[in-house]
């Protein structure tokens, strides 16, 4: 009696057990499903998501002729848009910055990302400028580890660019006269993660000059 009695919980569990999987599995996939849905339409922008609304955004006829061939024009920013509450389930835009150098406008840009990605809001300010896109960013540092006065700066404190914290801040409107006044500049700021080392060279992304104070 002892082992069937033994036995029996034994077997129920393994029976039971063996029930509950398909039933787990289909839980865990419903509620996989759903947590995938709404990750989706708060996640940021993929890769392709990124192209698109860039791309849409410089076929766009009103863009065009702001974006012409051989201007200097950088995208700024490229982000999820933040949908209304009361938009379509799974329904998603991108807001897209551009900046034109030669013409000191910013073009402005909701894009819807599918299916039929389109523009659906444009707006072109003048002596606006907005704030530094990463490409920007990486360009001011390049210029400035480049410049002569930097490098010597560096070899004299025996620094290689491996010991650098470089941190940034772009340089508000300056007074009247000052070319940071209307050009688009942005101020590094040379540390170690040790000591703050002093080396704060001004970049001129209009002119791609450096100044060192």
């Amino acid at each position: 009696m002892v082992p069937m009695m033994r036995g029996l919980p034994a077997t129920l569990l393994a029976a039971l057990a063996l029930s509950a999987q398909p039933l787990r599995s289909q839980a865990q996939d419903r509620i996989t499903r759903i947590e995938g849905h709404m990750d989706h339409a708060h996640q940021p922008l993929n890769a392709a998501e990124i192209d698109t609304a860039t791309s849409t955004l410089e076929r766009d006829d009103r863009a065009r002729t702001r974006l012409a061939k051989g201007q200097r024009v950088q995208t700024v920013l490229v982000e999820r848009h933040e949908e209304d509450k009361d938009a379509p389930a799974g329904q998603r835009h991108a807001d897209v910055v551009k900046y034109n150098y030669d013409t000191n406008e910013t073009i402005s840009a909701v894009v819807t990302l599918g299916p039929g990605p389109q523009v659906e809001q444009l707006t072109v300010t003048k002596g606006q400028p907005p704030g530094l896109g990463p490409q920007e960013v990486e360009e001011a540092r390049l210029l400035a580890l480049a410049h002569p006065t930097v490098q010597a700066e560096l070899r004299a404190a025996g620094l290689r660019e491996s010991d650098l914290v470089i941190t940034h801040m772009q340089v508000p409107p300056a007074a009247p006269g000052d070319r940071c006044s209307t050009d688009r500049c942005v101020v590094l700021f040379f540390n170690t993660r040790a000591a703050a080392l002093g080396i704060e060279p001004t970049v001129n992304l209009t002119t791609r000059e450096v100044n060192i104070p």
